[in-house]
């Protein structure tokens, strides 16, 4: 993991990841771009879905399965309905975008990077970017399983343990730089 401190979180571990990811998002090559957490498991159909939706739209975000560490079932699908709003401040307001589940046009990367520092969670920027710039799809067909554990940094599908401070600071930080961009 990175070990940039960010000035706006201090010691969070989350500020750290968005970093990683601002890396890879630089040292990409292709013009689809998928990001994934080490332990999910991907459907055989994931990629070709998310492409044929890509061909027309800047951003796909699809529904998934959550497992736990021993591979268990633990919900056949996650989301219930379309996650996501098209207006952006209500996106803010309660983040729908996790990374693992969507998938991007390249061309999106004049907005995207850099990734302002204020800005802590990176799947939440490109989201809102996306929807701000371009078309976001949802598909709701599982295309993979999430695994939660007791080491994911994300709190998506469970309570959050970030302070209300933090989780506040990176809200408002989202929308000043969504206005500036």
């Amino acid at each position: 993991m990175n070990q940039k401190k960010n000035p706006y979180y201090k010691d969070s571990k989350v500020a750290r990841v968005t970093y990683n990811f601002e890396n890879a998002l630089k040292n990409a090559k292709g013009d689809y771009i998928f990001l994934s957490d080490q332990d999910d498991v991907w459907k055989d159909n994931k990629v070709k879905e998310c492409i044929s939706v890509l061909n027309n739209n800047s951003l796909v975000l699809t529904n998934f399965s959550s497992i736990n560490e021993n591979d268990t079932l633990i919900e056949e699908r996650v989301q219930k309905k379309c996650p996501f709003r098209k207006n952006n401040y209500l996106n803010i307001l309660t983040p729908p975008f996790l990374g693992c589940a969507m998938a991007f046009r390249r061309d999106l990367f004049p907005k995207i990077l850099p990734i302002p520092e204020s800005v802590c969670i990176h799947d939440l920027w490109i989201g809102l970017i996306a929807l701000k710039y371009g078309t976001v799809k949802y598909i709701d067909e599982p295309l993979f399983s999430h695994r939660f554990s007791s080491i994911n940094t994300s709190s998506y599908g469970r309570k959050s343990t970030n302070p209300l401070l933090m989780k506040l600071k990176y809200r408002f930080f989202n929308f000043i730089e969504l206005c500036k961009r």
